[in-house]
């Protein structure tokens, strides 16, 4: 029989340079003596779900998919606190060397049920624990602590126990003293993206009580300390932009990796059902225990997602509020500027052609001394009256001008009344009324009489003549 089972181990991974060190050169050379056989690496964690081609972005991704793991960021996190103990690393220097998560592959033989193989992947190198010498340990610790009926008695039974401890390596500390098991590594981390949000979220709602403090107020003459101030406001907004869209990329890869997790832990699953002396329920295998753990966290996850995204919402909500609430200022202070133009415009207009001014440069020099000093004083203050009624008229525009246009018509109705002054001009509009009515009563009687009367009256003439 033969079984093949992932499992997960932490290592460390190496970056590409021109001097590679002594692990790596013994790793290559491993691999170029056995290139002809069937030589299985340690892929790591997104290498082992995405399979990345030989092509140069696909490097360029594998690459920054191993810098950026959960495990290697929450090792970071660690080395940041414990900087002020004496570690100290250049700013912006990029590590040679980093901890990492790996899934590697067990293959285990069972020979007549007497005989046992395994295989595993080929180490980078020995900075963790290989998983014969794990196992070896484990049973030892199992004999030491139990009787001889919690030992294996069977090559069945070494199949379970053996498969049971690569699941649980899921929850099992590693090597590294003072380092976390992988799932309190990532359960840690989620709890971290869960303080940064709610600080994101702080923060946001700070910032919007700020906003609600600045006022321009209109015809300040702190215009300009309030615009300096609503630049520093707009850098605040994208600051804080800027850190929301880094949490979601860190949830977003968050669930990326809980997924992959989650996938080799159904491979764990569907081993250990198939197991040849398997009477343990699906619920109470160790699988099932990682495969729940995994969908809590990424259901704690989705709720942290969908917080940070209403966070984004609320704040581009609140740009785009700011935006309409500055349009309008901007507007009003238009406006506000185009009425003390138009007063200007206006006085221009008026107080130029003024013949004050023409009379007072057409003066002799003569006569403009013995002008009496009261001229001056009534010439400049009909001046001064033009430019206020003027500029007041401007500055009221908006209210005068309906009331101007709402007088017009009625003028225009009283100017186009008829109007009569001579004793003539009432008889006219009598004997229009009178023929307007005859008119409208339409009576066969009317037209004899006045067709009678112009008879009458040509032969009157024709006698006289």
């Amino acid at each position: 029989m033969l079984l093949q089972i992932p499992y997960f181990c932490f290592s460390t991974n190496y970056r590409t340079t021109t001097n590679p060190s002594a692990n790596q050169t013994k790793y290559e050379r491993l691999l170029e003596a056995y290139s002809s056989s069937g030589n299985h690496r340690s892929p790591t964690l997104d290498e082992w779900y995405y399979h990345f081609g030989k092509g140069e972005k696909s490097q360029e991704d594998k690459n920054h998919r191993n810098e950026t793991q959960v495990v290697t960021k929450f090792a970071n996190i660690d080395d940041e606190s414990t900087e002020g103990q004496g570690n100290t690393k250049a700013e912006g220097a990029k590590p040679d060397k980093w901890t990492v998560l790996r899934v590697n592959q067990l293959w285990i033989w069972t020979l007549a049920d007497k005989w046992l193989i395994t295989a595993t992947s080929c180490l980078l190198d020995d900075s963790h624990d290989t998983l014969a010498e794990e196992i070896l340990r484990h049973l030892s610790k199992e004999a030491d602590l139990g009787s001889s009926g919690s030992q294996s008695a069977s090559v069945s039974e070494m199949v379970e126990t053996i498969v049971d401890y690569c699941v649980r390596m899921y929850e099992r500390d590693p090597k590294v003293s003072g380092q976390s098991s992988i799932g309190q590594t990532y359960s840690h981390y989620m709890n971290k993206l869960s303080r940064d949000e709610t600080a994101l979220f702080d923060e946001f709602r700070r910032q919007s009580e700020g906003y609600q403090h600045i006022e321009t107020p209109k015809g300040s003459s702190r215009d300009s300390n309030q615009a300096s101030s609503g630049l520093i406001r707009d850098d605040e907004i994208r600051t804080a932009l800027r850190q929301a869209e880094t949490l979601y990329s860190e949830i977003k890869d968050f669930r990326d990796e809980v997924n992959i997790l989650s996938s080799a832990a159904h491979y764990q699953l569907a081993v250990q059902k198939r197991l040849p002396g398997n009477k343990v329920k699906t619920a109470d295998l160790s699988a099932s225990y990682v495969l729940e753990d995994l969908e809590k966290m990424d259901r704690v996850a989705n709720r942290i997602e969908l917080a940070v995204n209403a966070t984004l919402s609320l704040q581009q909500s609140e740009i785009s509020s700011r935006q309409a609430t500055l349009a309008t200022r901007q507007a009003l202070q238009s406006t506000e500027q185009g009425k003390i133009l138009m007063a200007f415009t206006f006085a221009t207009l008026l107080f130029l052609p003024l013949s004050f001014l023409s009379s007072l440069f057409a003066l002799d020099v003569s006569s403009f001394q013995q002008t009496p000093a009261w001229a001056f004083v009534v010439l400049f203050l009909v001046a001064v009256a033009v430019t206020v009624v003027v500029s007041v008229v401007a500055a009221k525009w908006n209210k005068a001008f309906p009331i101007i246009k709402a007088r017009i018509p009625r003028l225009n109705k009283e100017s186009s009344k008829p109007k009569s002054d001579s004793p003539e001009g009432d008889r006219v509009q009598k004997a229009a009324k009178l023929n307007s009515s005859g008119n409208n009563a339409a009576s066969p009687h009317v037209e004899p009489h006045y067709w009678f009367r112009s008879r009458r009256r040509r032969k009157q003439q024709t006698n006289e003549c």
